[in-house]
């Protein structure tokens, strides 16, 4: 029925499997595409068998695979633009432009993190920080050390019990020395002693935090279980709001912007979003009752489109009341 009527998706992915896509899905799809030296599962997964397909070698960039409606596999080569994303061949004012969509997407991103913490607090769970002993500086290495820190653990914790599932989110941030360390909330947590814990971690010192009724952090500071996300999102993008390009050699202060700034275990409980239209009474009456009980509130102003945009393409300031509650005075409100 869509073909009928002209309607055309097309389906991209990294991994090829049956999660991701279905042999339903599959054979509903005209036109298969593959590029990158990928192993001969996908493949198989993708055209059905390897025949007539030799794998493709690292150096060969852009070179894939083709078949059109069943047709025989063919080897392509895709159109390859060397330069495209480099931003050190951009304008000065095309860098500028760009530093400023990465710092708005991390704030947003923040967001993201602060409400992924928020519904998966559940049971024991502990606030660490890892830092390293000598000063390391280069955060794709620390990223490295990282993940497999994260391997180790699992390991660890699979030889205790084998139906432990690692539940975690981490992000990396940089000290006033430039100097790498990550902050980590683990969900749903065993007792690990301390010395096990930085014998696992193996680079320098550790700091645990457990997360019940309050957390007690470094400085003595009491944080409520209910402020704990908010209190663990503010390390995000710290170092790429702070981020500024120099307007006469066009070089950026901090290049952490580049790489990976945050970590997270596949089997988090997903944030899901719900859009709920009230009249004006009713709407007055619950956000009345939201800043009693909000946790946090803030009130910004952002552009929407106008009752003319269609016309004038006009955006126009709209106000935001944001409010952020717990579980459970969100659930007895909305019962109300």
């Amino acid at each position: 029925m869509g073909r009928q009527l002209g309607i055309f998706v097309i389906l991209a992915t990294q991994k090829v499997n049956v999660d991701t896509i279905s042999s339903d899905i599959k054979v509903n799809c005209s036109a298969l595409f593959t590029v990158g030296n990928m192993d001969s599962i996908s493949l198989v997964q993708i055209f059905g068998s390897t025949d007539g397909v030799e794998k493709i070698s690292r150096s060969e960039i852009g070179v894939g695979y083709l078949s059109f409606d069943g047709d025989e596999v063919i080897r392509v080569e895709y159109p390859l633009i060397n330069d495209i994303g480099n931003f050190e061949k951009c304008t000065l004012a095309e860098k500028v432009i760009r530093l400023k969509r990465r710092k708005l997407y991390y704030q947003k991103q923040r967001h993201e993190l602060r409400r992924l913490i928020d519904i998966n607090l559940n049971g024991d769970c502990s606030f660490v920080t890892l830092t390293f002993r000598e000063p390391i500086e280069d955060i794709e290495y620390a990223n490295i050390e990282f993940n497999k820190f994260i391997k180790r653990l699992k390991y660890h914790l699979d030889k205790l019990d084998s139906a432990f599932e690692l539940k975690y989110l981490a992000v990396n941030e940089r000290t006033k020395k430039n100097r790498v360390h990550y902050h980590i909330v683990f969900f749903d947590f065993p007792y690990i002693k301390k010395s096990v814990f930085e014998k696992i971690w193996g680079y320098g010192f550790i700091d645990i935090r457990l997360i019940r009724e309050n957390m007690k952090t470094k400085d003595g500071e009491l944080v409520p279980r209910t402020n704990v996300a908010l209190y663990v999102s503010k390390y995000f993008a710290k170092q790429y709001e702070l981020a500024n390009i120099d307007l006469q050699t066009g070089k950026i202060n901090n290049d952490s912007y580049k790489k990976k700034a945050f970590f997270k275990s596949v089997n988090l409980e997903k944030v899901v979003y719900e859009k709920q239209f009230y009249s004006d009474d009713v709407l007055s009456s619950i956000m009345e009752k939201m800043k009693e009980k909000a946790v946090h509130k803030a009130n910004y102003t952002r552009l929407i489109a106008g009752p003319e945009y269609e016309k004038f393409k006009e955006l126009v300031p709209s106000g935001v009341s944001y409010f952020v509650l717990s579980k459970k005075d969100f659930i007895e409100l909305f019962k109300e």
